[in-house]
């Protein structure tokens, strides 16, 4: 762990991990924990984090050569030398060792979850304008995670020390007495949160549009993961659901937490029905507890309504009276990476979008269709070389995607221009035109071969800035350009087991987020 962190306690391996099968050992005293044998310190519980197999078995006897007290695993590795703790997901158990040696700092904090999508992120935003003075100002932050790949990706760091550790740390240090952390029901799954405690915690519902894929999850699948999450809750903790699905329902009924449930169109504790909705913000009319108010939204997207109905939720549990909150929330402007603005006095709407799946981008070509009066023009990357394989792309910096992406946005918008995010210009160019020549892009041209027109026409570009700048030339007043951003555009990269919090501070930048705060009165 890293020497310049707040000081460890000393912990062991039973008091942390709980009954776990313990070869060699009654019980291990923690005092550091590495994931991986390069960063290995005499002393140190070595947590083996993939599955199984020889890739383990070699790690574990590297971290053993280099000191390591013990090994943590997930299957058992014969003369080792040292105590071998078996887990079912040493992923979870290395976070929970993590948290411990860090001094446990989400139960010194009031900590909020948002589980879910889209949905979820915005709520993480609406409760950082929402929580006031009667909670103490929140900190807040997104955790970035591939669950398509458990081990960190910078073997250097430890993801959950500079990651939800060392942030919730530093927020303890800050002043701070709540934070609102939002991520993925797949991180809470996969281990990434083992060893937090919340008080809060607000559940997307996995059925509607733009929950990450959860969609099509069985509900035994997801009634496994949120009871995981709901056993992570405090004795005093409070969860909120989201109705609108049929797997909803259903949890609903198991849940032995205090809970509020809330709803767009749908009957819940907390509801609201959409007014009007324009490219310019939206109207909801919100009914909670005999109260019916209304809010104007700057931030569009049915998503963007329902992160305000989560976040409503936690806040009049607070005590926040539901005027207030809607005061509140109609001063966030912007919902950062989702369908932000860009107004340069032009005479058409431009959105610039990070979405994290191609059911993301078609889910908001869909709402965009219905706001626009013009064309609807998208600008969407694909990432690849030409090793990547004949059939496979990716688009932006989600998962690999069949070149059915094309036929699929072609669907949903007028023009669609397609740029490659290769790692040399040679690669761009090269996968461009293969790309250009595949199966679902037929009708594809390259710049400069003919005008732009017709439905449904699409362009492949091989950079980015190519791309957006014909976008922005043939758009006409009325249009709507939407932009699927890459992390050329500044919004921030996914990277394994980071977390991306928001500014301490209103003055902090980017590259310093935790600039000195005065605890709050």
């Amino acid at each position: 762990m890293d020497e310049n962190g707040p000081k460890s306690r000393p912990v062991t391996l039973r008091n942390v991990l709980g009954p776990v099968e313990l070869v060699g050992a009654v019980d291990v005293e923690v005092r550091g924990c590495c994931c991986s044998p390069e960063c290995v310190r005499p002393g140190d519980v070595f947590v083996a984090l993939s599955d199984g197999g020889r890739e383990d078995a070699v790690a574990a006897y590297q971290a053993v050569a280099k000191g390591a007290a013990a090994v943590v695993a997930s299957a058992f590795l014969p003369e080792l030398g040292v105590p071998l703790c078996l887990v079912g997901n040493p992923l979870a158990a290395y976070s929970a060792l993590v948290h411990a040696l860090a001094g446990r700092p989400s139960e010194s904090l009031e900590l909020i979850g948002c589980v879910g999508g889209r949905a979820a992120l915005a709520a993480q935003v609406f409760l950082e304008s929402m929580l006031g003075p009667e909670v103490g100002e929140a900190a807040a932050a997104r955790l970035l995670v591939d669950i398509h790949d458990s081990r960190p990706q910078s073997l250097g760091r430890d993801p959950h020390y500079d990651g939800i550790a060392g942030w919730l740390t530093e927020v303890l240090n800050r002043g701070y007495e709540t934070a609102v952390l939002a991520f993925p029901l797949e991180a809470a799954a996969a281990g990434w949160l083992g060893g937090l405690c919340f008080q809060v915690l607000c559940f997307e519902s996995p059925g509607r549009p733009n929950s990450r894929g959860l969609r099509f999850r069985q509900e035994v699948s997801i009634q496994e993961e949120w009871t995981h999450l709901l056993n992570q809750l405090s004795p005093t903790g409070l969860a909120v659901f989201e109705r609108g699905d049929s797997k909803t329902e259903g949890l609903l009924d198991w849940a032995d937490v205090p809970t509020l449930t809330v709803g767009l169109d749908q009957r819940a504790e907390i509801s609201a029905t959409i007014v009007e909705r324009s490219l310019g913000g939206q109207t909801l009319l919100v009914r909670a507890g005999g109260e019916a108010i209304v809010v104007d939204l700057r931030p569009i997207g049915e998503y963007a309504a329902r992160g305000f109905l989560l976040a409503a939720a936690v806040a009049l549990a607070e005590g926040i009276s539901l005027p207030l909150v809607v005061r509140r929330a109609e001063s966030v402007r912007i919902l950062p990476g989702m369908l932000e603005p860009v107004c340069c006095g032009q005479p058409f709407a431009v959105l610039v979008d990070r979405p994290s799946s191609l059911e993301d981008v078609t889910g908001t070509l869909r709402e965009l269709r219905r706001l626009t009066s013009g064309r609807l023009l998208c600008v969407c990357g694909l990432e690849g070389r030409e090793s990547d394989g004949p059939r496979q792309i990716k688009l932006g910096s989600g998962p690999l995607l069949s070149t059915g992406v094309a036929t699929k946005l072609r669907g949903y918008a007028d023009l669609v221009f397609l740029h490659v995010n290769g790692t040399t210009p040679e690669d761009r160019k090269t996968f461009a035109r293969k790309a250009s020549l595949r199966r679902g892009f037929k009708e594809q041209l390259w710049l400069g071969a003919k005008p732009v027109h017709g439905c449904g026409q699409m362009y492949i570009f091989d950079h980015q800035q190519a791309a957006i700048a014909e976008a922005l030339r043939v758009a006409r007043p009325g249009d709507t350009v939407l932009i699927v951003s890459s992390h050329n555009l500044g919004l921030g990269e996914p990277r394994g087991g980071n977390i991306l919090p928001a500014a301490l501070d209103p003055g902090a930048t980017a590259a310093s987020p935790w600039e000195p705060k005065a605890k709050a009165a």
